[in-house]
């Protein structure tokens, strides 16, 4: 389905003040486990990267790489702004936040891509896998990560080479 079509099934703006318990709440776990305790600034970072800027703070990360295809969408997205500072407080509230977090089984649906030969097959020093310039979304629900990777962006079923990648953390 196409949200445009149907606002109210989109995310609604909401100020930060929505979030003064939930903020409350993670810096009463990091204060107890004496660590450092979450900004708003951070928090309402973290909250942006979670909606409308993720694209474009991806955008600028994957540039780095050097990858003429990478630059050329950062450019077209962020027209050169680099957003400093937002990576820098998403990245801190990332680490902060990292604190809390249990280390499990996470899983990551990729649609409409396929893995290089290189993801399998080990080069000349045994070594296969892959690198992300930008950051890794994933969930630790499986059929969240599967149903994202089998779904277009119109919310038709897609055949489009679904992935899924089982990750441990740690």
């Amino acid at each position: 389905r196409d949200l445009r079509l149907k606002p109210r099934l989109c995310r609604q703006p909401l100020p930060p003040e929505a979030f003064a318990d939930e903020l409350e709440r993670m810096n009463t776990g990091l204060r107890t486990a004496g660590h450092p305790e979450l900004m708003r600034e951070e928090q309402i970072a973290g909250r942006l990267y979670t909606g409308p800027i993720y694209e474009k703070l991806n955008a600028v990360l994957r540039a780095l790489s050097g990858n003429k295809f990478l630059v050329a969408k950062f450019m077209q997205l962020c027209h050169g702004n680099t957003y400093a500072t937002t990576i820098h407080a998403v990245s801190s509230c990332v680490l902060k936040l990292s604190k809390l977090a249990v280390a499990s089984k996470v899983y990551r649906g990729l649609k409409g891509a396929s893995l290089p030969k290189e993801f399998f097959e080990p080069n000349e020093h045994g070594v296969c896998g892959g690198v992300e310039f930008g950051c890794t979304s994933t969930s630790r629900n499986k059929k969240e990560a599967l149903a994202y990777a089998t779904t277009a962006a119109s919310g038709e079923a897609s055949a489009a080479c679904p992935t899924l990648l089982e990750l441990e953390q740690g």
